[in-house]
């Protein structure tokens, strides 16, 4: 919700990077590093250490596996 409220179009520059507001980079708490996440249009841009903190506290299970290959996802080996 606050980062809808804070929200703002932003543009890419001729190298393809995008400045996010001060006022938005500061309740999102994204000082530092970053985990960026790709959408159909548009991107999700969060403080990476909370990101990692969540995907440790929820991680992907066997079932999780299975209901991705239900939908048509496959298991790509990292």
């Amino acid at each position: 919700m606050h980062t809808s409220y804070y929200g703002q179009m932003a543009e890419m520059d001729g190298q393809g990077r995008v400045l996010l507001p001060a006022i938005l980079r500061e309740k999102a708490k994204t000082k530092g590093e970053v985990a960026v996440f790709g959408a159909l249009d548009y991107l999700e841009v969060m403080n990476h250490a909370k990101v990692v903190d969540d995907m440790n506290k929820d991680p992907f299970t066997a079932e999780d596996l299975r209901r991705w290959k239900i939908l048509g996802f496959r298991a790509v080996r990292v």
